[in-house]
């Protein structure tokens, strides 16, 4: 089983993928988007500079690239049923 990272945060997974972390999968449930990351040190170590406000790391492009690469996944729900099938192709994963 692997370990992961979940977080409805939009902007924290932007910033996740703007850094380089592939989004592994992601559900939505009850009208809210879960996106999930593999659980690594690295990792860790992102979130950490995330909520202290350190993360200089990423640069704007990435982060505005990862933005509407994630609203296409939060719009791509069938909007007619609130499940947790989506239309995404996955087409942006970063590097890690």
């Amino acid at each position: 089983m692997l370990n992961t990272y979940t977080t409805e945060d939009f902007y924290l997974a932007a910033y996740l993928m703007a850094a380089g972390f592939k989004l592994h999968s992601h559900t939505r449930l009850n009208g809210k988007t879960s996106f999930v990351f593999l659980s690594t040190d690295e990792i860790r170590s992102a979130l950490e500079k995330y909520y202290t406000q350190n993360a200089k790391d990423v640069d704007a492009l990435s982060y505005a690239s990862s933005v509407r690469a994630l609203k296409s996944v939060v719009h791509s729900y069938d909007t007619t049923s609130d499940t947790r099938i989506n239309n995404y192709v996955p087409q942006y994963k970063g590097n890690r």
